[in-house]
This record gives C-alpha cells, sequence and structure tokens, in this order.
C-alpha cells in the first residue's frame, strides 16, 4: 500500500479545516435573488453562509437562486456542456451550484471537479445537515480566501515542513490536530483508495489519507524531540553529578 503515497499533489499540503467555517463578521442576513452573481458583499456572505450551513436559505433547503434572473449567455453555454455529460442536475440547481462555484472562485478557491463534484459535496452537506466538506477545496488566493474562511494551514508555509525544535513540532501537531478530527484509519482509506475506479474520488481520498498520515507524521515528530530533550537533560544532569564528584 506504500504506493498510494509516493506521488503527492501540492494542494494536499493545503491543511483545511474538515467543514466550512465563515468568519463570524461576514455572516449576516440573506439578500434577495436579483443581486447574485454580482459579488457584492452581501451575496458572497450569503451564498457561503449556505454553504457553511447558516441563514435561512441553509435550514429552509430552499434555493435562494431565481434561474430567469442569472441565466446570462455564460451561464447557458455552461449548463449545456454540463448536461451533454450528465443529465443528473435540473436547470435550477445547476444555477445554485454555478453560483455557488463562482463565488468561491471570486474569493481565491476553487473545487476538484468543478460544479460536478461540488454537487455532490452540497447534497452530502444538506443530507447530514452539516456545513460543505472542505475536501475538494483548492486554495488559489489564500490572502484573499483568508478574508472570508478560515482555510487553515499549508506545510512549509505556515508551519515548518520538518520542524527541528519541540517548540516548533508543538505548535505543528497543535495547529494540525485542530484541524484534522477524521476518525477513519489509514487502512481503510488504503482500502478505499484501492477499489476507487473515479479518478476524481481518488483524489479526495488520496487527501484524506494524505491528513490522517501528516497527523500522525507530526505526532511521532513531537514525541521524538520531546524524547530527545529529555534525553539532553538526563545526559546533561549526569554531566553535572560526576563534574560534582570530581570537583569535590
Amino acid at each position: 500500500m506504500a504506493a498510494i503515497q509516493d506521488a503527492v499533489d501540492p494542494e494536499y499540503n493545503w491543511i483545511l479545516p474538515e467543514r466550512m467555517e465563515i468568519k463570524s463578521e461576514i455572516s449576516g442576513g440573506d439578500v434577495p435573488f436579483e443581486l447574485f452573481l454580482k459579488n457584492t458583499p452581501d451575496s458572497i456572505r450569503t451564498c457561503l453562509s449556505s454553504m457553511a450551513g447558516i441563514g435561512t436559505f441553509a435550514t429552509s433547503g430552499i434555493y435562494f437562486i431565481a434561474a430567469d434572473k442569472i441565466w446570462t449567455a455564460l451561464v447557458d453555454e455552461k449548463w449545456r456542456a454540463f448536461k451533454s455529460e450528465t443529465k443528473e442536475l435540473d436547470v435550477t440547481t445547476f444555477a445554485h451550484r454555478f453560483v455557488c462555484l463562482e463565488t468561491l472562485q471570486h474569493i481565491g478557491l476553487d473545487v476538484q471537479g468543478g460544479v460536478a463534484m461540488l454537487n455532490t459535496a452540497i447534497e452530502a452537506s444538506q443530507g447530514s445537515k452539516q456545513a460543505l466538506s472542505m475536501v475538494r477545496i483548492i486554495v488559489e488566493n489564500s490572502e484573499k480566501a483568508r478574508q472570508y474562511l478560515n482555510i487553515g494551514v499549508q506545510i512549509g508555509k505556515d508551519i515548518p515542513e520538518h520542524p527541528s525544535t519541540l517548540e516548533e513540532a508543538a505548535d505543528a501537531y497543535a495547529k494540525v490536530s485542530s484541524l484534522i478530527n477524521d476518525n477513519r484509519t489509514a487502512m481503510y482509506l488504503e482500502r478505499k483508495i484501492a477499489a476507487c475506479t473515479s479518478e476524481s474520488n481518488l483524489w479526495a481520498w488520496k487527501r484524506l489519507l494524505f491528513r490522517i498520515n501528516t497527523k500522525e507524521r507530526y505526532r511521532q515528530i513531537l514525541l521524538d524531540l520531546a524524547q530527545e530533550q529529555r534525553l539532553d537533560e538526563q545526559l546533561m544532569n549526569l554531566r553535572e553529578k560526576k563534574r560534582a564528584r570530581l570537583d569535590g
């Protein structure tokens, strides 16, 4: 199973929260239908809130998109292309997913798998009454995205890939642990990967496995450095005792 982790997508190094978490300062009331696709602060807030399971539209289950008000030539082109590949979504649902994807892209994010995979994630989120899963979210502009959402940490930038001190390791493990609460084991995820026949789903399963393995890796680094420090302290104590005997 070791080959599963051989090729790592650089995007995996973004350790995102498991579910969408919007910044409290952008939460608020919902906006009228006609304001959508304008990427105003209010429309962005409402769209993100719906995906995060907050607000009237998220709890009522009623789409806040009026298809006739947003049906531009671009949306029509996207719909026809999408429909040629799959017939899973009706026009209104597609319009809702399209606006959600456009909003995410506007704030510096994207979705692996596009509208189809975002639809799968939204349906799963509505079914479980939880915020949108972040497993397929890709970070394009972290500075912009952080203004709206908690996007976690990036390995190699926000936390060191290989902590060299106990303080670094403790800080990195604390941050990673706060973002990864998945109870699934690496063995379970490896079985899912081995049985997966969809490239898009394979990418998501591998990202989940990377997260689990990353949390364990930082835990082990922390333990190793803590043990190393204890051994250094013990060795120093022995040397001091020996020096004291010689001096005496």
